[in-house]
């Protein structure tokens, strides 16, 4: 991070005169950002405005016939030919959005959006007979963090965020891809005009949302399966992992099985590790993401109110908030601040509410269906392999736990990002084996390997990716958070 914030510095002196001014200077003023702030986070704003397929789209504005007494898993809209022109999708895929009903962590029920990626042409599974040919295999993607403002939706970003690490290469595999936004994002206010916060990392909550996706895709478009894998990435690690417990108490049919890919499952408990031993490059990241836990806290307990910021770290949070700023916005805001001392109160996380919360949204050592894959990266950066280790170790020694099957597989020099691409062929197997309808052998119920790469000190590292099609020169390289 420390990298990063030193390009952001000398990004900001080179280019600031080239982009228009996003943030009002007066309100800049009132929240502690001075005349470089605001220029990081012109520049962050107007890169991300870049990004998206259709500004101000009038597709996320909540639908008329949502109400609070609306049932889980409703279809609210439909869209169902998206105009890819300002996508960067592939050729032969075709997109559909929908606006559906799911439910938070307190039970409310919340409107939000998803997309579905439809193939060319479907996987067909082995053994599979005629009068499931013509369905189309579902995947529900979980994604990653994209930050917590109103436009941080992957479903209005011109690559649907994770591009090809993961829904395009399954799509082109012939599976259909259900993919939730998140509540709060996209789908950010009701009706009346109140904000429906995004509670990053209530994994619970986006498990609900993945689950309320599945119902409502599958009941309004009869071409997919009713079968379906859960697969998810870093928050959206943490939210399939969630959702292989939700199995166990709230089931939904036709579970084949959840991948999780660096699941942050245990994110306050990796905050106290930080605070502990501020000099671990594994857990240094935590300090980045206090802004986005203590919102989660209170969007979860309002009655918390944003109480383990700093002033400073609550005026930076509102201006983020105001103007819908994504996650790369958010380095950029945050670049002149020290983040261990100056964003959140001294021991915020040993809160009561803090800790009540973490105990409700934390993944591992509870009851779940499998089968569960869970993936990690030796030297991942963002989520410290311990934490994934810890949630693995606590479901695995749990009684009910005995008869699931349960794999975590820990790559070999990896970090964060590099992690879903060194195991591409191990997860994508995966996905199709269990439409195949492979069984895993009783025993190797629970199991964990260690894979090394050959050639790993050739490979290129980083807690973000790595462009596709440009390699990010330093200058540009929080571009890639996105």
């Amino acid at each position: 991070m420390a990298s990063i914030v030193a390009a952001v510095i000398l990004l900001v002196l080179t280019r600031s005169k080239h982009v228009t001014a996003q943030v009002d200077p007066m309100f800049a003023a009132r929240h502690s950002c001075n005349a470089t702030c605001q220029a990081y986070t012109d520049i962050g704003l107007a890169f991300e405005s870049s990004q998206h397929a259709t500004a101000n789209d009038p597709f996320y504005t909540v639908s008329s016939n949502f109400t609070p007494d609306s049932q889980p898993g409703t279809i609210l809209s439909i869209e169902t030919i998206t105009n890819l022109t300002n996508y960067t999708v592939p050729s032969g895929l075709t997109m559909s959005r929908f606006q559906y009903t799911t439910t938070n962590l307190n039970g409310t029920a919340v409107p939000a959006s998803a997309y579905i990626l439809w193939p060319y042409t479907p996987y067909i599974p082995k053994n599979s007979n005629s009068s499931s040919d013509s369905k189309i295999p579902l995947v529900a993607w979980a994604h990653g963090t994209t930050g917590s403002g109103a436009l941080c939706s992957p479903s209005n970003f011109q690559a649907l965020q994770y591009n090809f690490i993961v829904p395009f290469p399954l799509a082109l595999a012939g599976f259909a891809i259900v993919a939730p936004d998140y509540a709060g994002l996209g789908v950010s206010h009701f009706a009346n005009g109140t904000r429906i916060p995004h509670a990053w990392l209530s994994s619970p909550s986006q498990a609900n949302d993945l689950a309320n996706a599945v119902l409502a895709a599958r009941s309004a478009f009869p071409a997919l399966s009713a079968d379906f894998v859960v697969m998810g990435h870093s928050e959206g690690g943490a939210a399939s992992y969630a959702f292989a417990e939700r199995q166990a108490h709230s089931p939904i049919s036709g579970y084949l099985g959840a991948i999780s890919i660096g699941p942050l499952a245990t994110p306050i408990k990796q905050v106290e590790a930080a605070f502990a031993d501020p000099q671990d490059k594994f857990l240094q990241s935590s300090f980045s993401y206090q802004d986005m836990l203590i919102a989660a806290v209170t969007a979860d307990y309002p009655a918390y109110n944003y109480s383990g910021f700093t002033d400073l770290g609550l005026k930076r949070w509102q201006i983020l908030m105001k103007y819908g700023g994504c996650l790369p916005t958010s380095i950029l805001l945050f670049a002149d601040v020290n983040l261990a001392t100056m964003v959140g109160q001294p021991g915020w996380y040993q809160d009561t509410t803090v800790q009540t919360w973490a105990a409700r949204i934390s993944s591992g050592g509870r009851p779940l269906v499998g089968p569960l894959l869970v993936i990690a990266g030796e030297d991942d950066t963002a989520v410290a392999l311990e934490t994934v280790e810890g949630a693995f170790n606590a479901s695995s020694a749990l009684a009910q736990n005995a008869n699931q099957s349960m794999e975590l597989a820990v790559y070999q020099g990896l970090d964060h990002f590099p992690t879903i691409d060194g195991a591409h062929a191990k997860w994508m197997d995966w996905i199709k084996a269990r439409f195949d309808g492979e069984v895993i052998a009783t025993n190797r119920l629970h199991t964990s390997t260690f894979i090394k790469g050959p050639r790993l000190a050739g490979t290129k590292q980083s807690t973000l990716p790595n462009w596709l099609v440009q390699l990010p020169v330093p200058l540009d390289v929080w571009k890639t958070a996105l």
